[in-house]
């Protein structure tokens, strides 16, 4: 077995985008990719802190992918920011007075060494006091503020004040907007400083980096107030926005409306909705694929009543998708997972809620589809079903076989000469009807005639007999043109039926069973069973349909998604 390779987890620290070995220009499927090499290596279940870091180095690259900010920037649980100017740090002495003329002091250090002093709040003060200050010294001070701040106090924002004041100095450091970012997300703060913060970032930064810096606490804020408030501070900040750029705004309204969907009035999502639709074409190709799912999860919400009666594993879908907008990636990808295995689990189930004829079930299950798939791409799973599916091939093909051995021929047959045995004895005696008339005329035409004009007799005789026949083949068939229509169409439409009615109570759970079996994805299994229908035509009886019915089967694709992160 050949020795791995050292991990530098300070390059995964300080440049991500060098960690997974991607180019200058990379995209999302570019970065997942990269994410699922770490992942084989190391799994959740076997190295829980390792991935928690290079997830987090993930979620950097894929918001900065999300609102294009192709600056390199440290990942947000750093703790140690660099220096962004030349400017020696430094150090207040005991007495009050800066130790200027020392060299520069280690930034690590320099933290340390004021944390270890007895009057903490004379250094905060002397470091306060100076009228330029470098941005880890900023960091200093808020790192500081938080251990000299009374335990009774109230006020949770010391730390991030001290940020923001660094910001409106050195606006384009990355550490600092980094480190705002980390605490935005994870602090603990009350609605009132949730608020006052918003409104201070608006004033420090009124472009699109407002969006991208603050989109961690609005994601925080639409569950903490009342939906007047969170309307009225977000309209607020908007009209505080003076930037013609659109990147930023796009890709925040989009998570914006994911996370307060089910919260929000249908109105607001549907204005909402329309404003990303209306400026689609300035969109981040990398914010489609969300935009597509919350806009089928708009559609969800709207039918959910008519969607959660249909049974309990419709109820589990509803509810991961729910998570999927309000809770935490790691809450809602629990939900997804174990939803998926219970679906697995109760095939008839899954297939006796979603039949293969209900139609708009399609759509409002697609976002669960989509999720899934991202869910199991992100989770490492290896597909190596998807590598060559034509090897499956020879499975499909006595798939469909053994679909046909079960169908009842004998129903069509048995219906089929029923029918035509009452058409042709029907037609039978409209026959003798009509040529029975023009017999007798004949027969008594020829009777009372002599020898002379027997010849002339015969002839007429035989033109009456010949004109009967024509007439009375003409009448049958004008006669039952339309049923015999009827009954084609009649045989065409029972056959139709019992082919469904084969499919529904017999072919789905075959269907199933291979899925199971192969842990195809269902659009592979499509693939082959299409090219097998095609290559070898007059193999098949019945089953040829099989791929139609499939295809639009909306039980089958929940239950081939589900069977796939069993693998």
């Amino acid at each position: 077995m050949e020795e791995q390779e050292p991990v530098d987890w300070n390059l995964l620290q300080h440049n991500p985008q060098a960690f997974f070995g991607l180019p200058i220009s990379f995209d999302r499927k570019d970065l997942k990719r990269a994410y699922n090499v770490w992942l084989k290596r190391f799994k959740p279940e076997q190295y829980p802190t390792e991935f928690q870091r290079i997830r987090a180095a993930y979620e950097l690259l894929e918001s900065q992918l999300r609102f294009q900010r192709n600056q390199e920037l440290p990942p947000e649980d750093s703790i140690r920011p660099t220096l962004s100017d030349t400017d020696p740090v430094s150090l207040p002495d005991n007495s009050g007075h800066s130790q200027e003329k020392q060299s520069p002091v280690e930034p690590v250090a320099f933290v340390r060494e004021l944390l270890a002093r007895k009057d903490r709040e004379g250094a905060v003060l002397e470091l306060s006091q100076k009228e330029q200050k470098t941005s880890f010294e900023y960091y200093a001070l808020a790192v500081l503020s938080d251990f000299t701040q009374s335990c009774a106090e109230e006020d949770s924002t010391g730390f991030v004040d001290w940020i923001l004041a660094g910001l409106e100095t050195h606006r384009g450091d990355p550490s600092l907007l980094q480190l705002l970012r980390a605490y935005l997300r994870e602090a603990s703060m009350n609605k009132r400083d949730m608020k006052r913060i918003l409104e201070r970032i608006v004033t420090i930064f009124p472009n699109d980096w407002f969006y991208y810096l603050s989109e961690p606490l609005w994601l925080r804020f639409v569950h903490e107030v009342d939906w007047s408030t969170f309307v009225e501070t977000l309209q607020q900040c908007d009209r505080m926005i003076r930037d013609p750029r659109q990147y930023g705004r796009l890709a925040f309204k989009t998570r914006l409306l994911r996370a307060a969907l089910f919260r929000a009035p249908d109105d607001w999502c549907k204005e909402t909705l329309d404003e990303l639709e209306e400026n689609s074409q300035s969109m981040n190709s990398s914010l489609l694929p969300e935009f597509e799912i919350v806009a089928g999860l708009l559609t969800l919400k709207q039918r959910a009543e008519r969607f959660l009666s249909k049974g309990p594993m419709s109820e589990r879908i509803f509810d991961s998708m729910r998570s999927y907008c309000e809770d935490s990636e790691e809450v809602w990808q629990k939900k997804i997972i174990a939803s998926q295995a219970i679906l697995a689990a109760n095939p008839s189930a899954v297939l006796s809620e979603f039949q293969y004829t209900d139609i708009e079930a399609k759509d409002l299950v697609l976002p669960w589809i989509i999720v899934s798939s991202e869910v199991r791409e992100q989770l490492g799973f290896v597909d190596e079903s998807s590598e060559s599916p034509q090897a499956y091939g020879n499975a499909t093909i006595s798939l469909l076989q053994e679909i046909d051995r079960s169908f009842a021929y004998s129903k069509i047959t048995s219906n089929q000469r029923h029918k035509s045995l009452k058409t042709i004895g029907t037609a039978a005696l409209s026959f003798l009807g009509v040529m029975l008339p023009g017999t007798i005329l004949t027969m008594w035409l020829s009777s009372g005639i002599n020898v002379r004009t027997a010849g002339a007799s015969m002839i007429l005789g035989t033109v009456v007999l010949l004109v009967s026949l024509l007439l009375s083949i003409g009448a049958v068939v004008w006669a039952f043109r339309n049923p015999i229509r009827r009954i084609e169409a009649l045989y065409a439409q029972r056959l139709s039926k019992l082919l469904e009615e084969h499919y529904r109570d017999k072919g789905r759970a075959m269907v199933s069973r291979m899925l199971a079996a192969t842990h195809l994805s269902f659009h592979d299994l499509l693939q082959v069973a299409f090219q097998c229908i095609h290559q070898q035509e007059l193999a098949f009886g019945v089953s040829r349909v099989v791929p139609q019915y499939m295809r639009q089967d909306v039980g089958l694709w929940i239950y081939a998604t589900a069977v796939r992160f069993q693998r």
